[in-house]
């Protein structure tokens, strides 16, 4: 394999946020010019991994693990380390956005597709995720990149995710992700990703525990309803055990094992990115 690491420093004129001197680090596995020709016969798809932490950290357990599984399954991946409390919204956003482009930009040379790039997101990842997912047209990815579609994901896997503000809200997340703008309503509506859900919304695989006490199953629940009332496909799991952040759900990431169905979440969500692109093959095949 071959690794790049990119550092991605935000252009401050272009965002409402303070410059807190970070400078985000994004790493991309791609497969080497021998496995290119060797292995692989189709540009593969990128997965992006955003670790949770509450917006105050990017966890190791939802890091270097999940890359691991899915360079396993033969997929590119990118691993970012994205800016955290004291920077606010949007400075994380725009960071996994313009991730996205970096991959997209220079999909030819690292033998990926352009246009099959997911952000996997945990906890607070998988909200930052979900934001990229409803948020990549709007106002904010409008005005620091101009052309939104350069940044468009085309699909998210949404593991245990803060999705609302509501009462079933995970506080600490949006008390460190909206700063001193934290509790104005404006802005715990506008990130109440539920109600962000639009017709240019990507599909998606989401997964929660049932006995989830820190981040409620109902995070889930809400995203879900709302991309069906959007049409949108998505797939969905609960699982009746494991509490929050369980990441692979095994003794790489945990003190304990959990049960098999609840592990097989990773090879469930490979599955559904490769069934996407062998439909997207064998659509272009029948054209």
């Amino acid at each position: 394999m071959l690794t790049y690491n990119e550092i991605i420093k935000l252009d401050y004129t272009k965002l409402d946020a303070p410059d807190m001197g970070h400078e985000t680090k994004f790493t991309l596995y791609v497969p080497n010019e021998e496995e290119r020709v060797n292995l692989y016969t189709q540009k593969r798809p990128t997965v992006i991994v955003l670790p949770g932490g509450g917006y105050s950290g990017t966890s190791p357990r939802e890091a270097d693990p999940i890359v691991l599984k899915y360079l396993a399954r033969g997929f590119n991946v990118g691993l970012l380390r994205y800016s955290c409390m004291p920077s606010v919204f949007p400075v994380a956003m725009l960071e996994a956005l313009s991730a996205i482009k970096y991959v997209r930009d220079n999909a030819e040379k690292n033998f990926g597709d352009p246009n099959k790039i997911y952000l996997c997101g945990f906890s607070a990842g998988g909200h930052l995720a979900a934001s990229c997912g409803t948020l990549w047209h709007r106002k904010e990815s409008e005005r620091y990149f101009g052309d939104t579609e350069s940044v468009k994901p085309n699909g998210l896997i949404l593991g245990y995710p803060v999705i609302t503000s509501g009462c079933h809200a995970h506080v600490g997340s949006f008390r460190a992700l909206l700063g001193d703008k934290y509790p104005d309503e404006k802005w715990l509506e506008y990130l109440s990703l539920e109600k962000q859900v639009d017709e240019k919304t990507p599909t998606t695989f989401i997964w929660h525990t049932y006995f989830d006490q820190a981040v409620p199953v109902e995070n889930t629940l809400l995203f879900a309803t709302a991309l069906k009332e959007k049409n949108i496909p998505f797939e969905m799991h609960v699982f009746e055990d494991g509490p929050h952040g369980i990441s692979t759900a095994d003794k790489i990431t945990t003190p304990m094992m959990y049960p098999l169905r609840t592990r097989r979440w990773v090879e469930m969500s490979a599955d559904w990115i490769e069934e996407r692109c062998e439909d997207a093959q064998y659509e272009i095949y029948m054209k």
